[in-house]
C-alpha cells in the first residue's frame, strides 16, 4: 500500500472476493481515499470521480507550484 501510494497508483486492499467477481473488459473506479471499487459505475459516479480528480490534480499543481518557496 506505502508502495502503491508512493507511486500514486489508486490501490484498496481488503476488497474480499472483488476480484472474482469482477470481469475483464468492465470499467471500474477505484477509491483509495474510501477504500471501495465501484463496478460499472453510472454516469453520475463517473461525473463525480473525475471531478475529483479534477480537484485533487489542482490541489497537487499548487502544492508543486508553493513546495519550494519559504514559510510565511
Amino acid at each position: 500500500m506505502i508502495m502503491a501510494r508512493s507511486l500514486e497508483i489508486p490501490a484498496v486492499v481488503g476488497t474480499g472476493d472483488a476480484s472474482v467477481m469482477i470481469n475483464t473488459g468492465q470499467l471500474i473506479i477505484a477509491d483509495g481515499i474510501e477504500g471501495k471499487v465501484i463496478v460499472n459505475p453510472t454516469d453520475k459516479e463517473k461525473k463525480k470521480y473525475l471531478k475529483r480528480k479534477e480537484k485533487l490534480m489542482e490541489q497537487k499543481r499548487e502544492f508543486e507550484r508553493i513546495k519550494d518557496k519559504p514559510a510565511s
